[in-house]
């Protein structure tokens, strides 16, 4: 499972770039709290990290939705994906990126039958939200993500689906073991799952180590 930093904040790109995370996912709420300066930040950020930036339209009609990527991809380039959410609207929108080549990301979906419509679509990704999927919980949407990837490789289709509204490392397990293809995580919990106490432990222990035997005359 590859990571999508959840986050248009340079500080935390920085992060991203030692971890080898596959790009940048952002959206309104995420845009919102970077504040007024966000294109300045998150093209900061761009030059941090490596891969895709993710962002999402803002707009619900079909002619404004692609308006409005015109504009995103002043700023993001050819690294662009077009994030639109389920409906009507958005997949009319997300099939003429498709035709201009511009990678497209399916959001804000919540059943299963959604899911297999952006992918038999040809959208490049389908996001899943932890705090999306109001049935079961966090092993709800595990099962979702499952189902969705057992049905990708059935009829051999390309669809990657990305979990997001990843809040802690219990829904970052779930994510990975029900086979969800990337992540997308805040720099905190990216902080939280590469510590653990008994791997500090062994660091300890591997510098003593190295510390008595050059200490030796």
């Amino acid at each position: 499972m590859k990571i999508l930093i959840a986050s248009a904040e340079p500080e935390d790109a920085q992060l991203a770039a030692d971890l080898g995370a596959a790009g940048i996912l952002t959206n309104p709420a995420l845009l919102a709290q970077t504040g007024p300066e966000w294109r300045k930040r998150l093209a900061a950020a761009m030059q941090l990290t490596d891969g895709s930036v993710h962002m999402q339209t803002t707009e619900r009609s079909t002619e404004r939705i692609l308006a409005q990527f015109e504009q995103f991809r002043r700023l993001a380039g050819e690294r662009l994906v077009a994030t639109v959410c389920m409906s009507q609207t958005g997949m009319a929108a997300a099939r003429k990126l498709q035709e201009s080549l511009i990678p497209t990301n399916i959001t804000a979906v919540v059943t299963f039958n959604q899911t297999t419509v952006a992918a038999q679509s040809g959208a490049d990704y389908v996001s899943i939200g932890f705090d999306r999927v109001a049935e079961g919980g966090p092993e709800g949407v595990a099962r979702l993500i499952e189902q969705l990837a057992v049905y990708l490789a059935r009829h051999t289709l390309g669809t990657q689906i990305v979990a997001t509204d990843v809040r802690n490392p219990d829904q970052y397990h779930h994510a990975a073991e029900a086979g969800a293809h990337l992540v997308a995580a805040p720099a905190g919990l990216l902080a939280t799952i590469i510590g653990h106490h008994l791997t500090t432990r062994a660091i300890d222990e591997f510098e003593a180590a190295w510390k008595s035997i050059t200490t030796i005359k």
